[in-house]
């Protein structure tokens, strides 16, 4: 009995199961696949898509007016001030001379003769020094906004583009619970399924199990075969499903988008290694555990 308990038994005979339910084993990988690149696809769209939304946070800045009576160095001492709070990536000082004749030019050739004194003059300049930030994290923003008025110095106005701020977050919570809920479904779907060929996979070879069970064999010794059995299914699921996932994605950002420049992408080396992690979980947790969940209903004596 202990050669007969022993892995190297339990292990063969998982194998010629495997093989000898060759139709349902192949349905069951097929199946399996196909949940997985589902699914896989669906998160890879998803990350990219908050990737890309995180992006957009670089173009919205916080523009700070220091006080026209401000000198050179107190606008440099505003500058690093706010490099302090953690919420600024980057803090750009743009000086009046140069804010001005940049007005000159928007208006163009046709009203350059409005902006002549200012720039010949630079003490009769109305527009004050600015300092453009860049933020980190669009839901600070108010902290950062508060922090800006109440502990830098020389500061006249602070214009903040909140609307801007608030139609990002919703978009991205928006994405989130889309992405919750179809990917949960998505998940239910590939459960039944599987779950459904688990089942007929047994009901296939219930006389069998009812046979084994007659002659004195335990719930182990039943149910370790079919374990190895889906092992082996989630294997060979994981590894297909796995490069096909990694080189259909490698292609898309690599080939297609990278060459028209649609979208920036996460790049392929940042995220192979959480595909292959991801799909085995996945695989080996539906096979062996919806096996020893669906084997129970025949282990009645």
């Amino acid at each position: 009995m202990r050669r007969r308990y022993s892995a190297s038994y339990f292990l063969s005979t998982g194998v010629k199961s495997f093989f000898r339910n060759g139709f349902m084993s192949l349905a069951a990988i097929v199946i399996l696949i196909s949940a997985m690149l589902i699914c896989g696809s669906f998160i890879l769209v998803i990350m990219n898509i908050d990737y890309n939304i995180e992006q957009i946070d670089d173009f919205n800045e916080v523009v700070v007016f220091a006080d026209l009576s401000a000198t050179d160095e107190q606008v440099a001492a505003m500058q690093e001030k706010i490099l302090q709070h953690p919420n600024v990536a980057s803090c750009t000082i743009i000086p009046k001379e140069v804010s001005i004749k940049e007005e000159s030019e928007r208006y163009g050739e046709e009203h350059a003769h409005l902006f002549e004194r200012y720039i010949e003059n630079e003490n009769e300049n109305p527009l004050p020094d600015t300092l453009r930030i860049e933020y980190k994290d669009v839901n600070q923003l108010d902290t950062l906004e508060n922090y800006l008025n109440t502990e830098v110095e020389g500061v006249y106005k602070v214009n903040i583009r909140k609307d801007i701020a608030d139609n990002i977050n919703q978009v991205k919570h928006v994405i989130m619970i889309i992405c919750i809920v179809l990917t949960g479904l998505l998940l239910v779907v590939s459960l039944f399924i599987i779950g459904n060929t688990i089942k007929i996979t047994l009901k296939s070879r219930e006389k069998e199990i009812t046979i084994m069970r007659y002659i004195g064999a335990t719930n182990t010794f039943i149910t370790l075969p079919f374990v190895v059995e889906s092992a082996i299914v989630a294997l060979i699921s994981t590894l297909i499903a796995a490069f096909i996932q990694i080189y259909s994605y490698r292609y898309i950002t690599e080939k297609i988008v990278a060459q028209y420049g649609i979208v920036e992408t996460i790049s392929v080396n940042q995220v192979w290694l959480y595909i292959i992690a991801g799909f085995a979980l996945v695989s080996f947790v539906l096979c062996v555990f919806g096996t020893i969940v669906s084997t129970r209903r025949y282990m009645k004596a």
